[in-house]
């Protein structure tokens, strides 16, 4: 029997339980032949959310984020968070957006 799988994988906790589900239809098909084997029922649509690679974070979805935070009376703590992340707004590493708007909603 062949199966074909392409699996996106964003965490390795999606990645372990993909593996488990598949081991399961492997074992319940074992003894089908492969015209019966269908691998489209590994994942469920919830599932699959989770698995698609996340989109960038921009600096404009930064600074509205800290803006907001900022007008709810946020101000110093938000400066702290800049301070803690580089310092500078526009010289904060990209890859530490997602970290800091995530920081910022915290607040």
């Amino acid at each position: 029997m062949t199966i074909d799988v392409t699996v996106k994988i964003q965490n390795l906790e999606a990645l372990i339980e993909a593996l488990i589900r598949f081991t399961a239809v492997l074992k319940d098909k074992s003894d089908e032949t492969p015209a019966e084997a269908d691998p489209e029922h590994l994942f469920n649509p919830e599932q699959e959310a989770e698995l698609e690679p996340e989109k960038p974070v921009t600096l404009v979805q930064v600074r509205k984020v800290l803006t907001a935070k900022k007008n709810a009376g946020k101000g110093s703590e938000c400066k702290s968070l800049v301070d803690k992340h580089g310092g500078k707004l526009s010289e904060i590493d990209p890859t530490l957006f997602a970290e800091l708007i995530r920081e910022a909603e915290a607040l």
